[in-house]
């Protein structure tokens, strides 16, 4: 007897009512338990990412902010002089990612507790990548529950172009790539977290 003829016999042998409870209790059974089996973002999971390798490279430090926390040198990456006061909890998460033997692109993702499914990329201006310029942006994302990423863009923020000299690699680093490995970057991470 097939599948299919089994489902016909037992369609006449059981009342259609009866058939529609167990198909629902059925449905939300699966529900329920696909919902008791995801995990709620805290402490034990932003600690845990410390080395997750992502593509082109690896997560060096994470560490996870509480609502009013201050956040000591948030005007940069890897330092700063600037605070932040933490408006929801997050894990502030460092990464640094080497597509080239010649690249280092240091990456900052805020991954709010409560997330949106959605992110924000930032970045900067001029010769400088969103590091030192994106904290205030990625609190409030981190607030309405967005994920946030920055980077260096692969370099550190100047107002001369020295580090490019002779370092054509850089150049694209700070001309497209490190925007897209950030993303990249960043998504994998979200899916290791959420």
């Amino acid at each position: 007897m097939t599948s299919h003829s089994s489902a016909a016999a037992l369609a006449r042998a059981v009342p259609r009512s009866k058939l529609t409870k167990l198909a629902t209790l059925l449905f939300l059974g699966t529900v329920a338990a696909q919902a008791s089996a995801q995990t709620i973002p805290g402490p034990a999971n932003c600690s845990a990412l410390v080395g997750l390798q992502v593509q082109f490279g690896t997560v060096v430090a994470a560490e996870r902010f509480a609502k009013g926390a201050t956040i000591q040198g948030a005007g940069g990456l890897f330092g700063g002089d600037g605070t932040t006061t933490v408006l929801a909890n997050f894990c502030r998460v460092k990464l640094q990612l080497k597509p080239t033997t010649s690249s280092l692109i240091n990456v900052e993702a805020w991954l709010p507790e409560t997330w949106n499914g959605k992110m924000f990329g930032y970045g900067g201006g001029g010769l400088s990548g969103g590091l030192g310029q994106s904290a205030a942006l990625m609190n409030a994302s981190a607030n309405n529950g967005y994920a946030s990423a920055t980077s260096d863009l692969g370099h550190t923020t100047s107002t001369s172009a020295q580090w490019a000299q002779n370092q054509p690699e850089r150049i694209i680093d700070w001309g497209h790539r490190a925007n897209h490995v950030m993303a990249v970057a960043a998504k994998q991470l979200m899916n290791a977290f959420y």
